[in-house]
Parts: structure tokens; C-alpha cells; sequence
């Protein structure tokens, strides 16, 4: 078994539980920590799942937990494989706007994606979405699809062009465009994938947590 660290509070409150599941069958033992109290990381950990909740609503004390955002930095630095999903993609943006002050201040997290969030009073997009993977990556190998959906009342900033996007991404017949952010092995997006869609994804993320966990025994 591999020990994976998935994140479990008030702010990361979203997360399928069948693709908990399909992780478990996969190999991965489900070690939980909260970005909100925690100081460090899990030890032992092969990689990091940071699901979808409400990082906005928390910005103050996610923000405030400086350790836990270094450790999460030097993470992905090393080359782990962490997979972040709608809020978790948010907390490894630069940071969100505080819309609560006139100045717009920014509540700093995590900075692996170059890009600050902010609240919209309106619903950004909902619906369910297909996606079909452009290149290989740690869920898996080019040309896998899968579905789940987007909810968010979130938009940032368009990333670079040298920003790896390896989904192609559709709603029903509608091409979206290129979602799925990666740098090093941190793949994000704001579409919740359901693995039991496609329980390659699972079995990728625990194979490719493995092989890490094994450069650095």
C-alpha cells in the first residue's frame, strides 16, 4: 500500500467517494490532513489529492498556515504526483481576492500556478463534463476519457501558453477547449473527474505514486 495524503476539512470538503474507493482498490492507503491546522504533510506520503470545497471562504487561515504551503510547494517540486481539483486547483494558484476590502488584497496560497482567483456573484459554469487526455500524465495515458462536472462561482486569469493543458474538454457534443493544468507531476483543473468513469485514472495515480515513493526509498 502507498500512502497518499488527501486533504479533509471545512475548506476541502468535496470529493467523490467512490474515487476514494477506487483509490483504495488501486493500492493507496488514504492518510487524511487538514491545509487548514496541519503544519506538515503526512509522513511517508507518495503523492497529494487536494479536492474540491471552499478555499475562499478559509483564504484568511489558509493563507496564515505558511508551513503547510511550503510543504505542498516542495512537494510538487520533487516531482510528486498531486492531483487538485476545483478548489484544490485554487489553493495552488497564487491566491484569491479578498473581496472584502476596497483594495483587493490577495490571501496568498500555494503559487504553483502563476495566476491569482477571484469571486464572481454569479455562477462561473455548471455542468457535466467529458474530458479526453492529450498526453500521458500521472492519471494516466494519452487518449483515456472520462467524465464528471464543473461547478464554480470562481475565474482567474488565462495561464501561460507554456502551461501543459492535457485534457480536451467537451459538453456533450460542444468542444471546450484545453483544460488540465500541469507543471512537473501536479496536474489541476476545475473539473471534478469521477474515476468510475474511467478506473484507469485511479490505478495511474496509485502506479505513478508508487514509482516516487520508490525513487526516494
Amino acid at each position: 500500500m502507498v500512502p497518499i495524503a488527501v486533504a479533509r476539512d471545512e475548506a476541502f470538503c468535496f470529493v467523490y467517494e467512490d474515487n476514494l474507493r477506487l483509490l483504495r482498490e488501486a493500492g493507496c492507503e488514504i492518510v487524511e490532513f487538514s491545509p487548514l491546522r496541519d503544519r506538515a504533510l503526512p509522513a511517508g506520503i507518495g503523492g497529494i489529492y487536494l479536492p474540491g470545497g471552499y478555499p475562499e471562504i478559509f483564504a484568511e487561515s489558509l493563507a496564515a498556515n505558511a508551513p503547510m504551503k511550503e510543504a505542498i510547494r516542495a512537494a510538487v517540486e520533487k516531482d510528486m504526483p498531486v492531483y487538485a481539483e476545483c478548489g484544490g486547483f485554487i489553493y495552488l494558484t497564487r491566491g484569491v481576492m479578498d473581496t472584502n476590502t476596497e483594495a483587493g488584497s490577495i490571501h496568498d496560497f500555494v503559487g504553483i500556478y502563476p495566476v491569482t482567483t477571484r469571486m464572481l456573484p454569479r455562477r462561473k459554469a455548471l455542468g457535466y463534463r467529458e474530458i479526453i487526455t492529450r498526453q500521458d500524465s500521472i492519471l494516466g495515458k494519452k487518449g483515456l476519457s472520462a467524465r464528471g462536472h464543473e461547478f464554480h462561482y470562481s475565474e482567474m486569469a488565462e495561464l501561460p501558453e507554456s502551461t501543459d493543458r492535457l485534457y480536451r474538454v467537451r459538453k456533450q457534443e460542444t468542444e471546450l477547449g484545453a483544460e488540465g493544468y500541469r507543471y512537473k507531476n501536479c496536474l489541476a483543473s476545475y473539473i471534478h473527474l469521477h474515476f468510475g468513469s474511467c478506473p484507469e485514472l485511479a490505478a495511474a495515480f496509485a502506479d505513478n505514486c508508487r514509482k516516487f515513493n520508490g525513487s526516494c526509498s
